[in-house]
């Protein structure tokens, strides 16, 4: 879960500057939320996919 929300934050700071810059600073934030979402969808997928369980 850790490793979600980094990712999503990381790409939203990659992104954050020139966009923020250019279209105003609650474009990034909304986009950051979403990859957030779709990482989420996407490890849901994945621990489905292949069964994946914690011990």
């Amino acid at each position: 879960m850790f490793t979600l929300t980094l990712l999503g934050h990381v790409v939203g700071s990659l992104i954050f500057g020139p966009i923020g810059y250019h279209m105003g600073y609650h474009i990034p934030l909304i986009i950051s939320g979403m990859i957030n979402i779709l990482c989420a969808f996407l490890l849901i997928a994945f621990v489905r996919t292949f069964h994946v369980r914690e011990y």
